[in-house]
Parts: C-alpha cells; sequence; structure tokens
C-alpha cells in the first residue's frame, strides 16, 4: 500500500496557466439538495468552488434556491430537469418526463438520439443531501444511463445505489476510470451487503472489494481515508456481484481480490468527523475531475487537499469546534500551500 503525500500531489497542482478563463477551468454540475438539507448542497458547491472550477451548476429543488444563492452566490442554480419540472403532475406524467428527457429514440431520419443534458457539464457530484425518495432514485438511474463523464457518486446516491442495485453505473460497462465512489463505513458495508464491522476490521479489503464490485475508484472515509484504484481490465464479476448482492461469507473468501491500487492518506484529523465534512469532499473531487484529471488523480488530490484543510482549520479552530464549513473555508490555503510548495522546487531544480 502506498501513502496519499505532498511529493505525490505536487504535480496535480501547478500554477495555472496565465491565459486561464472560467470556461476552460471545468464545469461541474452538484445534484444534491432537498428539503432541510440544503446545507449538503451548499457544501459540495463550495468545495468545487473552491477547488478551482470555473463554473458550478447546483441542479436542486427550487425552493432551496434563496438559500443557494445567499450562501454561495457563485454557483448558478439550475432546474433538475425531468424530475423537479413535473412536480404536482401525476406519477405517470412524471415518469413520462424523464423517459422523454433520457430515452429519446433517434428521428425518423436516422439522426442520433438527443445528448443528455448533463454533457455539458465536465463532471457530476451526486448525492448530498439528496434524499432516496422515487423521485431521487429516477434522476440517480437516468444520470447513471446518460452520463459518460467524470462522476462522484457519494451519501444518498450510494444509498440508491445499494437498494437498487443499479446495473447502469458507468464501471459496470468498462467507463470505470471516470467514477468515484466515496462512502463512510456505514455505506460502504450496505454497497458491499456486509456488516459495519466487517468493513472496520479491514478497511483495506473493504476498500479494495468496493473498487472491485463497481469498477470504480473508491474513497473509504475514516481514519486513515484510504483510495483504491481498480485494475485496468475489471475483474470477472460472480453471479454475486452482477447481481448486486454479497455477504459477510463473500467478503472472506474473495480477501485477496483487491484492487491493483491502494493508497492511505497521511492527513486530516479527528475534528473532521463532523456533519458536512464528506459532502465538501465530494464537491473537490469533483472539481479537481473537471479540470482535467482523472478518476485517480483527482480521488487522491481530493483527500489529500481536504485533510490538509482540515488540519489548517484544526490549528485555529480546535478539534472539538470544528465544522465543515471550516474545511471549505481553508481549501484554497491548502491548495495554495501545495503550489507554493510546487514553485519552490522548481526553482531549486532551476538553481
Amino acid at each position: 500500500m502506498d501513502t496519499i503525500t505532498l511529493e505525490k500531489i505536487k504535480p496535480l497542482l501547478p500554477p495555472r496557466a496565465p491565459d486561464m478563463h472560467k470556461g476552460r477551468a471545468g464545469r461541474v454540475l452538484v445534484v444534491a439538495g432537498s428539503p432541510g438539507m440544503a446545507g449538503a448542497a451548499v457544501l459540495a458547491a463550495g468545495a468545487a468552488l473552491r477547488g478551482g472550477a470555473g463554473l458550478v451548476y447546483v441542479s436542486a429543488d427550487e425552493s432551496l434556491w434563496p438559500i443557494l444563492q445567499t450562501r454561495e452566490p457563485c454557483a448558478i442554480c439550475v432546474r433538475r430537469s425531468g424530475v423537479e419540472a413535473a412536480r404536482g403532475t401525476a406519477e405517470a406524467t412524471r415518469i413520462e418526463s424523464v423517459k422523454t428527457l433520457f430515452e429519446s429514440d433517434a428521428s425518423a431520419d436516422g439522426t442520433p438520439p438527443n445528448v443528455s443534458p448533463f454533457d455539458s457539464y465536465d463532471a457530476l457530484a451526486v448525492g448530498p443531501g439528496l434524499g432516496t425518495s422515487d423521485e431521487a432514485e429516477r434522476l440517480i438511474d437516468a444520470i447513471l444511463k446518460s452520463y459518460a463523464g467524470s462522476l462522484v457518486i457519494d451519501a444518498d446516491a450510494l444509498n440508491l445505489l445499494a437498494r437498487s442495485r443499479c446495473a447502469a453505473l458507468p464501471g459496470n460497462s468498462g467507463n470505470s476510470r471516470s467514477v468515484v465512489v466515496t462512502p463512510h463505513p456505514g455505506e460502504a458495508a450496505r454497497l458491499l451487503g456486509v456488516s459495519v464491522a466487517d468493513v472496520q476490521s479491514d478497511r483495506r479489503r473493504a476498500a479494495g472489494m468496493l473498487a472491485e464490485k463497481y469498477s470504480a475508484v473508491a474513497v473509504l472515509k475514516g481514519n486513515g481515508t484510504l483510495v483504491a484504484v481498480p485494475s485496468r481490465i475489471p475483474p470477472q464479476r460472480t453471479d454475486s456481484a452482477a447481481s448486486g448482492s454479497s455477504s459477510a461469507n463473500d467478503f472472506t473468501v474473495r480477501k485477496n481480490k483487491a484492487a491493483t491500487e491502494l493508497f492511505e492518506n497521511t492527513t486530516g484529523n479527528p475534528g473532521m468527523a463532523t456533519a458536512g465534512s464528506g459532502d465538501a469532499l465530494t464537491g473537490l473531487i469533483a472539481s479537481f475531475a473537471a479540470q482535467g484529471m482523472s478518476a485517480k488523480d483527482a480521488a487522491l488530490a481530493g483527500v489529500f487537499i481536504h485533510g490538509l484543510a482540515g488540519d489548517m482549520a484544526v490549528n485555529e479552530r480546535g478539534e472539538y469546534g470544528l465544522v465543515a464549513t471550516d474545511i471549505v473555508r481553508y481549501l484554497p490555503l491548502a491548495i495554495k500551500r501545495v503550489t507554493d510548495e510546487w514553485r519552490e522546487g522548481q526553482s531549486s531544480d532551476q538553481q
């Protein structure tokens, strides 16, 4: 197992080109938030912005827009096409609305079907505070079926994935390098069909199994956050994996089938065990992916910078008083520290 250190992350965050503009700095769509959980969308969007994305959009219930526009005025609110736009209509109409947007057939003259409404974004951050309603499940299913770009899946989207056993996860179709899943131990247990105790008893094995089963870069959050990168050629899936099921026995039998690469983070502290910390990480990883990093590099840089921001914040706030907004506030300074180290390294090499 390798470690995630400053030396590993420095090459990923060099100074920007002088002619950089917002259109080239990446477009992120944050699909998050629900009534009572607007903060999750605020934190994810705030982290995406402070991670350097040029344009950050938030797809949220319109009732949350005043909160989002007040707390993160640099983010752009957009409707949840096909789901929220059909609010108040019959169930059949809502379903048809989603079908029209995401399953449109080729036209009579044989031209390709309409592109996904998500295709204009470089990365999607999906799940924080989304809820697990039927509408949320249809929305996640539509995204998984139609979006081929960089995708970071967290929180309620992971719970929906575990519950619905969705076979449309892009990684299950071979597009493994564009997907990142970011579960905490409880979500990891649900995704693997095992107990939390199983996950915590062997976190390395659990992270490897997540990467293997979902053919995605897996970020297993917790003390010493782990990043597992699947093998280049996804392993052959067993019948149980293909159906999305697992068991504690399966967890034991497959203990040697770990991911090709496994990394442990070296930043972070107990003060980061606070509501919303994971939402910020999701937005940050999506931000780095939108700026051109691979899923692997975005996950490695995301967990390191996220932890470094927490370490910088804890020096001022202390472990007990640290909250997720403190982490988001320190993200620019954490990135600056890494970029400054890059500059110093370049100067030393030239001397």
